[in-house]
């Protein structure tokens, strides 16, 4: 999409970031970047006092809840481009002809997990090895079965510094005394992958990886972004429905892991084109291109 959009101008470059280096770093080094897109958090805040600010009007075409994921002290600094939503998708034939409904809890994903496992085949995989997804799905886990409150008092408890050896055994749930913290959504993952319904080598496997075996009929859950969702070959994707992962308890209240991604200009002297573009992303004809 970006392609298209800048053809014909002189030259435009795109730049994978250095990863050990924080976002300021790489600007300083790269002082030519005109735009910039990153998770929203406490990383893409450093940087809010160095950045062209949108247009004010620019954030009037989303809702005021996403509006928030640009704003930083009160100001308006990045523009959420999209929510890569955390999300279980299934394979919609293997349910059926097992009989399954569609899970309304996670222990009805679990219980279904059970019944479709064979000696050789385990049917939950998840993109372990990209440190996102990994805390993605225990983020999840951990909101599942201890409830909203609970993932945000371990949030809160981690923003204090906390030693991880506290953090582990924090209780987060008063109600499910099966998982009430986090080592017990750790065990979990472990218990998962010893009774052969996690695939054993999910911590080292990626996007691409997790794209071939669903292709291949190798995976009937599968815990993903929004971006690896759209990644996915249509005729693969067909095969699958996606849900927000589901409660412990199917009238808890439910949070939705979706990390903003926002866009951003780091010099106050953006040029126009880079602009334009930004604000191209969160109109509605480049929200309907982003599918392509």
């Amino acid at each position: 999409m970006a392609a298209d959009y800048f053809e014909g101008q002189k030259k435009v470059s795109f730049l994978t970031l250095d990863n050990t280096l924080s976002l300021k770093q790489n600007l300083d080094k790269n002082k030519k970047i005109s735009l910039l897109f990153a998770i929203q958090g406490e990383a893409a805040s450093e940087i809010a006092a160095r950045v062209k600010k949108p247009d004010r009007s620019q954030f009037m075409l989303m809702p005021s809840a996403i509006q928030r994921a640009g704003f930083y002290n009160g100001t308006g600094y990045a523009l959420p481009v999209i929510l890569n939503h955390f999300e279980v998708a299934y394979n919609i034939q293997t349910f059926r002809e097992n009989g399954i409904a569609e899970p309304e809890t996670i222990y009805d994903l679990i219980t279904a997990a059970e019944k479709i496992k064979k000696p050789s085949f385990r049917p939950v995989i998840c993109a372990g090895a990209k440190d996102s997804d990994l805390l993605f799905l225990v983020g999840s886990l951990t909101e599942s079965y201890c409830t909203v409150s609970g993932w945000q008092a371990l949030v809160a408890a981690m923003k204090q510094d906390t030693a991880f050896t506290d953090l582990l055994d924090l209780q987060l749930s008063v109600q499910n005394t099966d998982i009430g913290s986090l080592r017990d959504v750790l065990d979990l993952l472990i218990q998962l992958k010893n009774n052969n319904i996690l695939h054993p080598e999910w911590l080292r496997i990626n996007d691409r990886a997790v794209e071939g075996l669903m292709g291949d009929n190798l995976a009937d859950i599968v815990f993903m972004t929004l971006l690896t969702h759209r990644s996915v070959p249509q005729r693969t994707i067909e095969r699958y429905t996606a849900t927000a992962v589901p409660p412990a308890d199917r009238d808890s209240p439910r949070g939705i892991t979706a990390p903003p991604i926002i866009g951003m200009l780091p010099s106050r002297r953006a040029n126009a084109k880079s602009q334009d573009f930004l604000y191209y992303l969160v109109n509605q004809n480049g929200q309907k291109n982003f599918p392509n």
